[in-house]
């Protein structure tokens, strides 16, 4: 009993859940990274891209066969980590992918954290963390596997529907500032597609009678002022050093891949049926238990919180299920979501039946 009542002090603590997390999640994240050779089209462009950034120094605009890039026209982020890897340990295909991993870990800390400390479900935290590197649809060719944007866009979606719901929520006024970091790096990211999570917030803040509330809120603007400083800003310089670049974006990333077909399906319900059938199958049968157990919660956060993260999942579905070109990666930032939805929910059924069959053994530690 002794022994039991020690681990049990030990697991509670914040530090060794997130330490056990971690531990967990590194080796399907980690194991044999470079092992699989660059991938055509998209990581063997941006390997290129950060290669030549790396050995030429030319940091704003990427190049491609000695030329400034028009193929490849989304802002640099992902293309200056994985240069500065580069640069830091050698060119090699782990090097390449060392900062999706770096993301990757970063967004089961996040999922964990915010399960855990705002939302008061550790356990939540853990199962979440196991839930998404066991999700073929995020551990995967084109997102944690390898060097392009999907995974890198996931984490920085995760720091938004995070901070906009502590702000929303709890009036956190430091989640601004992660607002606008998140908002502002998903589109140096992925460009437009960084932003295609904010109908499914809007939806939220609608729905939880806070439209009018964040109107009247200066540091919404702020936010606003910043993103459309930086934002605009590296596309004015980008444009002066390298005249044609913002044509290339038009024709690529604001419509062109999203009005056209670039290839995949355009059925449209082809996204639910590869989570149901390929890339959740693990996990399907936990989402309706799980989202029924958080939504009938009778308040406080958690049901709170599923509401917000069925809201920016529906929204992201139906946003790249309208567009012409349906591939199987750009449901890619909605798993993280999917999977803290499914991780608490179990905790959530998980620790009510031990309240009710084994209650001596679910109470924790003073």
């Amino acid at each position: 009993m002794f022994h039991s009542v020690n681990f049990r002090r030990w697991f509670f603590q914040f530090e060794n859940q997130l330490l056990l997390v971690l531990l967990l999640a590194a080796f399907p994240l980690y194991y044999e990274l470079g092992r699989n050779p660059v991938q055509l089209w998209d990581e063997s462009r941006e390997a290129v891209n950060a290669v030549e950034m790396a050995s030429s120094g030319h940091w704003l605009v990427p190049h491609f066969g000695g030329h400034p890039d028009h193929w490849n026209t989304k802002p640099p982020l992902l293309i200056w980590l994985e240069a500065l890897s580069f640069k830091i340990f050698g060119y090699s295909t782990w090097a390449l992918r060392l900062p999706i991993l770096l993301a990757t870990l970063g967004t089961v800390v996040l999922i964990f954290r915010f399960a855990a400390k705002v939302l008061r479900r550790p356990l939540g935290g853990l199962f979440a963390g196991m839930v998404l590197v066991t999700c073929s649809g995020y551990v995967r060719l084109h997102v944690a596997r390898t060097g392009e944007y999907d995974a890198m866009l996931a984490f920085w979606q995760v720091l938004i529907w995070i901070s906009f719901f502590q702000y929303v929520e709890l009036g956190s006024r430091r989640s601004v500032y992660w607002l606008t970091l998140g908002l502002v790096a998903a589109v140096l990211t992925k460009g437009p597609a960084g932003l295609m999570g904010l109908p499914g917030l809007l939806v939220y803040a609608i729905a939880r009678g806070k439209i009018l509330w964040l109107l009247r809120k200066p540091s919404i603007y702020i936010t606003a002022g910043i993103w459309i400083t930086v934002v605009a800003g590296y596309f004015l310089l980008r444009e002066a050093i390298d005249p044609g670049y913002w044509h290339a974006v038009q024709f690529n990333d604001l419509g062109g891949r999203f009005l056209t077909d670039h290839g995949g399906s355009k059925e449209w319900n082809y996204y639910l049926l590869n989570i149901k059938n390929k890339f959740f199958s693990v996990w399907f049968w936990a989402i309706g238990p799980a989202l029924l157990v958080g939504l009938l919660q009778p308040t406080g956060l958690v049901k709170r919180a599923f509401l917000l993260l069925t809201s920016f999942i529906l929204g992201w579905l139906v946003v790249i299920s309208v567009a012409e070109s349906g591939l199987e990666w750009y449901d890619a930032p909605i798993y993280p979501a999917l999977a803290l939805v499914v991780g608490v929910g179990l905790s959530i059924m998980y620790e009510d039946l031990m309240g009710l069959y084994l209650p001596q053994l679910s109470r924790r530690p003073a």
